[in-house]
């Protein structure tokens, strides 16, 4: 079915309606049409909950902008305490590259976003970034936990 992901098994709630597998969405809890990105996406979201006890009504999916003048979604981003993003994560289908157009895609989004962590995910490889408050990018090792997100303040 779907190829297994560089996160921990998720326990997802999958169904099948004519030929099509839906999942159940841990956010908007409803049935979507499980995409490979929506796999990766669901997978991302268990593990912020489960290991790294990010709260869900701090989660917000496909999060509407204005990118140049152009209706655009950023698939996942997390806010702080006051309600203002500190984290924006660009989900991908496991077979698609994380490549400069990607980056592009999340520079744009988070000029409007203004969030401290941006994340790359096709589900196999985990592109972490901080921003500081100089706009300076530095690579992590790790996601960020949920203390340490909620500990930052924006640009």
């Amino acid at each position: 079915m779907f190829e297994p992901l560089n996160l921990p098994i998720a326990p997802l709630s999958l169904s099948k309606l004519d030929g099509k597998i839906y999942v159940t969405c841990l956010l908007r809890k409803k049935k979507i049409l499980l995409t490979p990105e929506e796999w990766v996406r669901q997978h991302l979201i268990h593990f912020f909950i489960s290991e790294l006890s990010y709260p869900k009504g701090l989660m917000s999916i496909e999060k509407a902008l204005q990118v140049q003048q152009l209706a655009k979604r950023a698939d996942l981003v997390v806010h702080g305490n006051d309600g203002k993003p500190v984290l924006l994560v660009e989900c991908k289908a496991p077979q698609v590259p994380l490549n400069e157009q990607t980056f592009i895609q999340m520079s744009n989004y988070n000029r409007q976003l203004q969030s401290r962590y941006v994340i790359a995910s096709n589900g196999i490889l985990h592109i972490v970034c901080k921003i500081d408050e100089f706009g300076k990018i530095s690579l992590k090792e790790e996601f960020p936990t949920w203390s340490e997100l909620s500990q930052i303040g924006n640009y």
